[in-house]
């Protein structure tokens, strides 16, 4: 609230001679005016009632009224009744006004008046004196909080605040608290009320306490004109117990009522009301259960023990719960809620945890293995794993059940045991050494075939001792496992259609291979072919233009006649090679109804072979199915002469050998060959027709790492050649890869590391020779090759880092032709890299590094505050707006970024120099850039790799003419105390501190005062406490800082005189006190010359123990061989003066910088001792002989007192 927003001024004039005689007299005077802007009765929410306060002082200082005034808001008009009666008015009157809050004069205060001589005395009731203010709305804003518990993080109800400032929009005024969430706001704010704009508040509520950090228990925060500014505040809730065991949620607690009065206890934050404490205010209970018997011990006052009347259960868990209602010894109720923690106790019995394992192997132990715990029945393990519970203390065993197979116990497997197990209550224990021991087994593989030796699928193979059965595969395999090796095992093989064997596998050692030949009863099938003769199929040379005929048969060799329903082109086909069914016609024969004969409509292909096929689904006259399979038959026509496919296969315009060539028609390989040297081919094609169209060539190189490639199509004929089919080949992307490490620009880094890794092991028995066959140029680089373990990775690493920004080429096995042997293999024998490669790789970009140039690096401190801050660049230019974006110029304590920032670009975007505003003394900055990005143009990808900061420390700007002693002593007395009157001239809290030199003449000063005076203390009052000094001139120092960033503002010295105490010896017990005075002087005599003696010596070793350094004039140690300021190099020889300490060579007598002669320093010191000796011979004999003329003096007025005393 502004306390003065406009004065006026009145004279009254007053006339003595005429108050008697005018009784009618006025006592009060009134004026009025007009207040602009008071037209609105409720501005911005604020009280109507526009309350004037109008005081006055009259021009000798007297404080008058205060005075009536009258508002009329509506109009504007006021007035003010002036009492004239009680005051002088012959004084000049000067009237204060002071405003509503949310008002604030803007007029200037002026008002104007008439003369005062127009204020005639004479019966004047009333008298008007028109003037003018001006006031105007103040501005406002708005603050808005979310007040947390400090304890539990969460929004805080009913949290109060009281503002310093801002009465109207207290809590306890407004009734506005935090709600349920924790929020309030507070509108319309004046601003401009609360020094330096930070509106200062208090936060209430009860139990809670507020910590800023300060100790002061107040908030700050800045009010912005016109808008809601948001802050969050934690208030943290006082600790309900000082302490209290075991810590919540603890687990594994004694059940013990004897132990657990050591580990169950809660002490209060002071001496309690121990009558307070009972079964209803603090107790112990299960969770979800009920109340324990408990009795408490009391060790100390504030100290609660809680004893269980018995042992707790195990594995329960319990809580302690004390009551709000328990009081302290004063009986009030310290805790305002509820307290409570929770503990689990231990465990009742042991666990046993047992894995099994194959003996041997960290394998479980297979299904069905059994554990018997000694005293239990045996239970069957999980995955190798159970976990005995409730084991009771003691000790016991446990014995391990190999599984039972095919009902023999342990077929397979046998157990151990494990004696000795002793356990205690709460162990958990794992038992070690439980295994299965695997009898010696080996695996049969049966192998059933027919009497051609042709697998036979779906034969059953059964064991003989297990039963176990298994039908062979595909391949007319079946394997069993785990087949005893100690003893001959018996099979049986049974297939329908065929003879059942029976088969034995012999005991042994490794693997048994065992075969068994079933023999297949004859199908009734015969066939033959017929052209211009007939022959028995399958062959040879079957004439292309012949019938096929069949002849069904019983078992017995008779004809069958067949249902001709099921004798279709369905059940009976010709298959070419690529299994297509040949078009053909069936024709029975009317006299024989066993016999069918197959016409192809068309011929048949030349040197093809065929398949004849009759399905099993072909019935007999009677509706039986005489064919247990399907009848097959394969038979060859005769041929025409072969085609010739010439062609190449390259790689990287290198012939490649060893290629894998197929010829196709119709996606069926009819002819294959490899390539051979230089990668030439010829392959000679069987035809089955004169001319073949639609051939394609297919190359495959993926034995040698290299893709699949197809010419064609192309026709070929019989008899005849096809050249130039050449094909290109390119690498399988997995078998040979390339890796080193890229940055976000895919650039590899100066020093990486190169890794190919390869599909198989490399052979290297020669590493001279294997490592020719790797290059880094562009330009040559020299490498260190290495392999890995495996012989799969081949690690290349460049001795020297690469060049930065540039492209190199890696070579891998490049040979010309002709040099193709010296090609790397794999352990195999195959080539490595056929053909080998060539890969282009760029290296990353330079890296950016920032140069500090001004201020210099090695000076950052005592820096100018106007100097401007200059950056440096290196190896490309920079993106100015990244730059500027990401750079930070901010005041280190505060945080706070400089004002006035003008960045300045030259040098193609690498210098850049910062201007700023002024910055403050004796305060450090803090100039920083991130490491990032930073490039330009075509180097956008350029890193500063490591985040830029640099410190420094302004100079101090002191304030020569600030002097705040506005009332020193001339002179104090020994024993005394000093009042000192300290100054503010400067309107702002300052900082003063009084220091006072511990010894007259030395340099060490004692603070004997440091105080703090606001800016509203223009002076204050410091007593200094000075008893301990003796009589002398002593140096004091003031020294004013700036009580928030501890800036020196200003020091200068200052002397204090302390003088004797006088007294008035009036008894005859003087002599005592001369006597010791004496004493007493002869010791500090004594004293002095010790000290005179040890100061010498101290300021010797001072003066050895220290030099300048002649660089950068710093104080540095004499055992310093580097200044720890500007860096330079002491010489090792050299030495220092003992005067100045500047750097001698050891040849020097006499110091060039002081002239200092040192060539006889012992005969010196030793002379100057002697002389220092006299004077104070000299000075104590003199001292003495005055001291014994005053006690001569003083014993004769003390035997006048005692004659005055006989008298």
């Amino acid at each position: 609230m502004l306390m003065i927003m406009g004065s006026f001024m009145v004279l009254f004039q007053y006339q003595n001679d005429e108050a008697d005689a005018l009784p009618g007299r006025a006592v009060y005077r009134y004026f009025n005016g007009i207040i602009y802007g008071l037209n609105e009765s409720n501005p911005d929410g604020r009280p109507s009632d526009f309350g004037l306060n109008v005081t006055g002082i009259m021009a000798n200082g007297t404080m008058i009224g205060p005075f009536e005034a009258v508002i009329n808001v509506t109009s504007g008009n006021f007035s003010v009744r002036v009492d004239v009666e009680s005051h002088d008015t012959s004084q000049p009157w000067t009237f204060q006004l002071t405003d509503c809050y949310g008002w604030e004069e803007a007029g200037g205060g002026v008002v104007q008046v008439p003369n005062p001589s127009d204020w005639s005395p004479e019966n004047v009731v009333n008298h008007t004196a028109n003037g003018t203010l001006f006031y105007k709305k103040g501005t406002f804003g708005n603050l808005s909080f979310t007040v947390y518990n400090g304890s539990s993080g969460l929004p805080l109800e009913g949290v109060g605040f009281e503002f310093t400032y801002h009465p109207l929009h207290r809590s306890t005024t407004t009734g506005n608290y935090t709600d349920a969430n924790g929020n309030v706001t507070f509108s319309n704010m004046q601003i401009g009320l609360d020094p330096g704009n930070l509106v200062m508040m208090r936060l209430i509520k009860g139990n809670f306490t507020y910590n800023d950090g300060n100790g002061t228990g107040i908030a700050y925060r800045p009010l912005v004109q016109g808008a809601t500014s948001h802050y969050n505040l934690t208030i943290n809730e006082n600790p309900l117990v000082n302490s209290y065991s075991p810590p919540d949620g603890s687990t594994g607690i004694t059940t013990s009522r004897i132990e657990l009065p050591t580990v169950l206890f809660v002490q209060f934050r002071g001496p309690m009301d121990q009558s307070s404490i009972g079964v209803d205010t603090l107790f112990l209970r299960e969770v979800g259960g009920q109340k324990v018997n408990i009795s408490y011990q009391w060790p100390l006052s504030s100290l609660c023990r809680i004893q269980p009347d018995q042992d707790l259960k195990f594995n329960t868990t319990y809580e302690v719960f004390v009551s709000p209602r328990v009081k302290n010894e004063t009986g009030s109720e310290p805790l305002w809620r509820s307290f409570s923690y929770r503990f689990t106790t231990e465990l009742p019995n042991a666990v046993l945890r047992c894995h099994v394992y194959i003996n041997g192997t960290t394998d479980p132990a297979p299904e069905g293995t059994m554990l018997r715990l000694q005293g239990r029945l045996p239970v069957y393990v999980d995955d190798g794993f159970y976990e005995f519970e409730d084991v009771p203390e003691g000790t016991h065993s446990i014995k391990v059940l190999g599984p039972t197979v095919g009902g023999v116990s342990e077929y397979l497997y046998y157990g151990n045991m494990v004696d000795d197990i002793t356990v205690e209550r709460g162990d958990v224990l794992e038992v070690p050494g439980l295994t299965v021991t695997k009898r010696p087994t080996r695996n049969a593989t049966i192998r059933a075939q027919d009497e051609e030796g042709n697998p036979l699928m779906g034969v059953n193979i059964t064991h003989q001792v297990t039963m176990e059965s298994g039908l062979t595969d595909i391949t007319g395999e079946v394997i069993f496992q785990e087949i005893l090796a100690e003893r001959d095992t018996g099979f049986r093989a049974t297939l329908e259609n065929y003879f059942p064997q029976t088969l034995t596998v012999p005991k042994g050692t490794g693997d048994a291979h065992v075969n068994v030949t079933l023999y297949e009863k004859d199908l009734p099938v015969l066939v033959k072919a017929r052209s211009d003769f007939t022959m028995d199929l399958p062959g040879p040379d079957v004439p292309v233009d012949a019938v096929i005929q069949v002849d069904f048969k019983d078992p017995d060799g008779f004809a069958l006649g067949m249902d001709p329903e099921t004798i279709n082109t369905d059940n009976l086909k010709i298959f070419d090679p690529e299994d297509a069914a040949v078009p053909l016609d069936i024709v029975t024969t009317p006299s024989d109804p066993s016999r069918y004969t197959l016409e192809p409509r068309d011929y048949l292909d030349y040197g093809t072979t065929y398949t004849l096929f009759i399905s099993e689904q072909v019935a007999s006259a009677t509706g039986t199915n005489p064919l247990w399979r399907d009848f097959t038959l394969d038979f060859s026509t005769e041929t025409l002469d072969p085609a010739t496919i010439v062609g190449r296969v390259t790689l990287r315009e290198k012939g490649v050998e060893g290629v894998k060539i197929d010829v196709l028609h119709h996606d069926s390989v009819i002819g294959t060959t490899e390539t051979g040297y230089n990668g030439n081919y010829q392959i000679s094609i069987e035809m089955n027709k004169f001319e073949l169209f639609n051939v394609t060539v297919r190359a495959n190189g993926n034995d040698l790492g290299l893709g699949t490639e197809v010419f064609g199509p192309i026709s070929i004929i019989a008899g005849g050649s096809r050249n130039g089919s050449d094909i290109t080949l390119s690498r399988l992307d997995d078998w040979f890869q390339v890796f080193y490490p890229v940055d976000s620009e895919g650039r590899m880094p100066v020093d990486g590391t190169i890794t190919l890794t390869f599909r198989n092991a490399l052979a290297h028995p020669d590493m001279d020779t294997f490592r020719r066959n790797f290059s880094l140029t562009s330009p040559s680089v020299d490498l260190n090759i290495s392999l890995s373990e495996d012989s799969r990775s081949v690690f290349i690493k460049p001795l020297e880092p690469l060049d930065h920004d540039k492209f190199y080429t890696l070579s891998v096995s490049d040979f010309p032709e002709g040099e193709f042997y010296r090609e790397m293999r794999d352990v195999n024998g195959t080539p490595a890299l056929i053909r080998g490669e060539k890969i282009e790789i760029r290296t990353e970009f330079k890296p950016i590094e920032v140069i500090l140039q001004t201020p210099s690096s090695g000076i950052l401190s005592s820096v100018p505050v106007n100097i401007p801050v200059s950056l440096f660049f290196t190896n490309y230019s920079v993106d100015t707006e990244l730059v500027e974006g990401a750079l930070e110029f901010v005041e280190v304590d505060t945080g706070a970024p400089v004002e006035g920032i003008i960045y300045t670009w030259s040098n193609q975007d690498r210098n850049l120099e910062i201007d700023h505003d002024r910055l403050n003394g004796s305060t450090e900055y803090m100039v920083s850039l991130p490491a990032g990005k930073y490039g330009a143009g075509d180097a956008s990808g350029a890193r500063i790799r490591a985040d830029f900061i640099v410190y420094f420390t302004t100079e101090p700007v002191l304030i020569p003419t600030l002097t705040v002693d506005d009332n020193w002593p001339a002179s104090v007395e020994t024993g005394s105390k000093a009042v000192i009157t300290l100054s503010n001239p400067l309107g702002k809290p300052i900082r003063v501190a009084i220091l006072i030199e511990e010894e007259r003449g030395t340099s060490d000063f004692i603070e004997y005062a440091n105080v703090t005076l606001s800016a509203a203390e223009t002076d204050k009052q410091v007593t200094l406490d000075i008893e301990d000094l003796d009589t002398g001139e002593y140096l004091c120092r003031i020294r004013v800082y700036d009580p928030t960033s501890m800036t020196l503002l200003n020091e200068y010295p200052i002397t204090l005189k302390v003088a004797e105490e006088t007294s008035n010896p009036a008894s005859s017990m003087l002599w005592v006190f001369i006597v010791i005075g004496i004493i007493v002087l002869l010791v500090i005599i004594l004293a002095v010359y010790l000290m005179i003696q040890s100061r010498n010596r101290d300021i010797e070793e001072e003066l050895q123990e220290e030099f300048e350094c002649p660089e950068c004039h710093h104080l540095v140690s004499s055992e310093d061989t580097v200044c720890p300021h500007c860096g330079a190099e002491f010489e090792e020889e050299a030495y220092k003066c003992p005067k100045c300490g500047s750097m001698l060579d050891p040849d020097d007598e006499e110091c060039p910088e002081c002239g200092y002669d040192f060539s006889d320093q012992e005969k010196m010191e030793l002379e100057e001792e002697d002389e220092e000796l006299d004077d104070m011979e000299l000075d104590e004999e003199e001292e003495e002989m005055e001291e014994l003329e005053d006690m001569e003096l003083e014993e004769d007025e003390v035997e006048e007192l005692d004659d005055e005393e006989e008298d």
